[in-house]
């Protein structure tokens, strides 16, 4: 078994360092400032906002990595429901990996938690904590020598590689779990309508599937549209949550230079 699982792990890391190698750091999709408002919906009916931003580009060790940040927020009038959730994350500028993650979340009580996920990958081990309300709930070192990605990470590393017309599982820390993300780039062009663009927008289509429960019960299953063409700007996505799928669009933007390709 450890011999089965071992060869995985280098198939794995096989395959993120020749899709890492099939991109430039030139066509990165990475932008400092860049904004991404999103409409989360159910059935029709507003639940929520996601926004991600592209803070900066520092240095992180020997190492140059772009900060990146989540926000994700429930609307107000939903009864007996309160979501708030902010993600950071400092990603390699392949867009294949993540150096550190620091989230904060509260859901439905008025209780905070916060976890940080440090991935040492000279040392080959990870250590991840939690809190609540300032008192620390868990600590857990996992030795590795794989590349690691979380819940805000996975967006970027999604878009970078988005026309890559290949499937992988991505190491993945959610939560408590080491676990996996399934992607399946399928290089497929499709046009897309939503409410925010006047016109169908050129897409590459994947799917895929989450191997773990995130923030409101995100699993399972997934669909994904990112423009066709080097911002990689996610335009429309469908997920599974605690009320079953729910509909992400783009609803604004800020971005130098990029307008939705037609």
């Amino acid at each position: 078994m450890f011999i089965k699982m071992r060869k995985l792990s280098l198939i794995t890391l096989l395959l993120l360092f020749f899709i890492t190698k099939s991109y430039s750091y030139g066509n990165s999709i990475f932008q400092s400032g860049e904004e991404l408002t999103y409409e989360v919906t159910f059935l029709g009916f507003k639940l929520g906002t996601i926004r991600m931003f592209i803070l900066a580009e520092e240095k992180f060790g020997l190492n140059i990595a772009y900060r990146a940040m989540s926000q994700m927020e429930s609307i107000p009038q939903i009864p007996y429901f309160k979501l708030n959730a902010t993600y950071q994350s400092w990603i390699d500028q392949s867009a294949a990996f993540s150096y550190k993650f620091e989230g904060s979340t509260r859901f439905i009580t008025p209780e905070w938690d916060w976890q940080r996920l440090i991935f040492d990958y000279q040392k080959n081990f990870v250590v991840n904590e939690k809190w609540k309300n300032q008192q620390k709930t868990w600590l857990d070192t996992v030795r590795s020598s794989k590349k690691w990605n979380d819940g805000c990470s996975l967006f970027y590393f999604a878009r970078q590689f988005a026309g890559s017309k290949r499937g992988i599982a991505v190491p993945t820390v959610m939560e408590r779990d080491t676990c996996k993300t399934i992607i399946n780039f399928t290089n497929k062009v499709e046009n897309v309508n939503i409410s925010s663009i006047d016109y169908p927008v050129r897409t590459l289509y994947f799917n895929g599937a989450a191997k773990w429960t995130g923030v409101y019960g995100i699993t399972g299953n997934f669909e994904a549209w990112v423009s066709d063409d080097n911002a990689r700007i996610p335009i429309k996505a469908k997920m599974k949550v605690y009320v079953g799928s729910v509909n992400i669009e783009l609803v604004s933007w800020k971005r130098d230079g990029w307008t939705p390709p037609r």
